[in-house]
């Protein structure tokens, strides 16, 4: 029965192109009510929520390479919901690349610039002479 509830209630987010990009809108909303009673020591009710809206834009090129930028804005909380960045209106900023070789070929690359980065760093050190340096 929850999963009739939560087809019904979801809807595909709205995408709009303009002069080559991609905008996208999409967010969720969450909330409870709740009763807590404790052996009389205390007794609560109340209702919780929180709402967060999602904008992505981003351009495809012919080549494969995508970029752009994706936002997770905190539009409404209370004291009580899910507060995981300090009442960070903006919680998340961040542009992203991603070349038609996929994200894994590029993690390949990163790993081998890693190496061969510390292999050369040990190196270097090897050569510095044993002891104490002063200045």
């Amino acid at each position: 029965m929850a999963a009739d509830w939560a087809d019904m209630l979801s809807a595909e987010p709205p995408v709009w192109e303009v002069a080559g990009w991609e905008l996208r809108l999409s967010g969720f909303v969450t909330g409870s009510a709740f009763d807590a009673h404790e052996g009389g020591a205390f007794d609560d009710t109340d209702v919780t929520g929180q709402a967060r809206v999602n904008l992505r834009v981003q351009r495809m090129f012919d080549s494969g390479l995508t970029i752009g930028a994706r936002s997770v804005v905190l539009a409404y909380h209370d004291a009580l919901s899910d507060d995981r960045y300090g009442n960070d209106i903006f919680e998340k900023l961040y542009v992203f690349v991603q070349t038609a070789f996929g994200p894994t070929d590029l993690v390949a690359v990163m790993d081998q610039m890693l190496e061969q980065t510390e292999r050369r760093l040990r190196a270097r050190i090897a050569e510095l002479p044993d002891g104490t340096v002063r200045a």
